[in-house]
């Protein structure tokens, strides 16, 4: 099974599949919080970061099949925006989850998911600056005037990450 039919076999199940993404993070959040009311921590600690885990994969899987469907005409622009918001509903909800039952426990954990998620961020905004601008950068000015303007967006870019950082 290819990435474009994953998405494609969950497009087509509609409700129930709606139906899955919504219950499956507060399925996972609540059979660690029982885990965790019995005593075993560690157990519950476990069950959240599955939890976690499955929203990244989630939106890793979103980021191929995006990078798929533009190479197809009128892939994208067929698609429920559910299919996009479902992915960050299933990390933002595992986090939330996994922040109220484990309050501090991972937190050097979070903050480097956050310094990469925000590398990722500058990333794709210097990838779309230079894809929109780097021939006309080039006619309108000279190759140095092009150079420069990579360089400094390089250079803001490890600003902000060696703040983040």
């Amino acid at each position: 099974m290819t990435v474009a039919e994953l998405m494609q076999a969950l497009v087509n199940a509609g409700f129930t599949a709606g139906l899955g993404v919504v219950a499956l993070p507060l399925l996972l959040g609540a059979a660690a919080y029982f885990v965790k009311t019995s005593g075993n921590r560690v157990l519950s600690q476990r069950l959240a970061n599955v939890n976690i885990g499955l929203g990244f994969f989630a939106l890793l899987v979103l980021v191929f099949w995006t990078i798929y469907a533009a190479t197809v005409p009128g892939m994208i622009g067929d698609t429920n925006v559910l299919v996009f918001l479902a992915p960050l509903y299933l990390v933002g909800l595992a986090f939330v989850i996994e922040h109220f039952l484990h309050p501090d426990q991972q937190e050097d954990v979070r903050k480097r998911v956050r310094s990469v998620l925000l590398f990722i961020a500058i990333l794709g905004v210097l990838y779309f600056v230079l894809s929109r601008l780097s021939m006309h950068m080039v006619i309108w000015t000279n190759v140095m005037g092009f150079v420069f303007f990579i360089l400094a967006l390089i250079g803001i870019l490890y600003v902000l990450i060696r703040k983040v950082v």
